[in-house]
């Protein structure tokens, strides 16, 4: 079983001009990662990413926020709608720079605990994946 996801990995100056990035983490396992999910039919890809980004967190990112940059995330986990089948989940990120950090933000409560801007060292730390571990440390290598 296959399934695809799209998101933005977000970061921004606080006022210390110090990179901050966003973080989700998950009521469904308690996983923290980038804010991602499904498209809905006739939906771009980057259109989902953005419209994922902002129902999961509340924070906007349009397109002249991107960066360009395209990562990649593949992984197998199981199925929580069909137990005991494993998928093939492939993640498109698109990276995206803010002029500074959005402080109010408003999770969607029925399937995000928490959401919040962490500077880049914690945020390493806590993110759950190995391969979302990955992906951080790849991904600031375009905001420098």
């Amino acid at each position: 079983m296959k399934d695809t996801s799209y998101g933005i990995i977000v970061f921004a100056k606080d006022v210390q001009w110090e990179y901050k990035v966003l973080l989700v983490h998950h009521n469904s396992g308690g996983h923290r990662w980038f804010p991602k999910g499904h498209k809905n039919k006739r939906e771009g890809d980057i259109d989902a990413a953005i419209r994922e980004t902002q129902e999961e967190t509340s924070v906007h990112v349009s397109e002249t926020d991107l960066l360009g940059v395209e990562l990649t995330e593949t992984y197998q986990c199981e199925s929580s709608h069909h137990p005991g089948k494993v998928i093939d989940k492939t993640v498109v990120y698109f990276l995206a720079s803010l002029s500074q950090v959005v402080w109010e933000l408003v999770s969607q409560e029925w399937e995000i605990k928490q959401c919040g801007w962490y500077d880049l060292s914690t945020a390493s730390v806590l993110l759950t994946y190995d391969e979302s571990k990955n992906l951080l440390n790849e991904a600031q290598k375009y905001i420098h």
